[in-house]
């Protein structure tokens, strides 16, 4: 089995440039139009299954194992505030009035990240061990950057409690 932290190592550069580019674009909740296409095209680089999910502007990517069986559903929200950002970075906000002063540009990266990881380990486990999600919720107040669910759970609910 391959070690995990030696394929995440692999990716230190990817995590940094990606919550880099999405903090240059932060934009309102429910219009992510702009970061919700730049998640596409790195998932399509990546090539992994991903259809609409929670409104215009979300994605649920599905990274299988060998056979069905239990999985994790990661999930991130990708908008920002609508904060004037200063900071003077040469990754500052390109969007005037709106900043990613909350670290949902590090929660997109991070979910990409885990993407890549997920995809490389993907073989070696007998189930479908992984449904990411980028997306917000909608009207729920849910903060939780991780929930795990069941399968089960996933096939029973996921359409009506997640919206998708």
């Amino acid at each position: 089995m391959m070690n995990v932290k030696e394929v995440a190592a692999k990716y230190k550069d990817y995590i940094v440039e990606m919550r880099r580019e999405f903090h240059k674009i932060p934009e309102a909740s429910m219009k992510e139009y702009k970061t919700s296409m730049r998640i596409a095209a790195e998932l399509d680089d990546m090539g992994v299954d991903y259809r609409r999910c929670g409104g215009e502007t979300g994605w649920l990517v599905t990274i299988g194992g060998k056979k069905p069986g239990k999985c994790v559903l990661l999930r991130a929200d990708i908008d920002g505030l609508s904060v004037t950002e200063k900071s003077g970075l040469e990754f500052a906000s390109e969007h005037e009035g709106f900043m990613h002063a909350c670290g949902h540009d590090f929660h997109i990266a991070c979910l990409l990240t885990a993407c890549k990881i997920l995809k490389d380990i993907a073989y070696f486990y007998a189930e479908d061990i992984k449904r990411t999600k980028w997306y917000r919720l909608y009207r729920r107040n849910v903060q939780t950057a991780l929930q795990l669910r069941s399968c089960y759970f996933c096939k029973q609910n996921l359409g009506h409690y997640w919206n998708c």
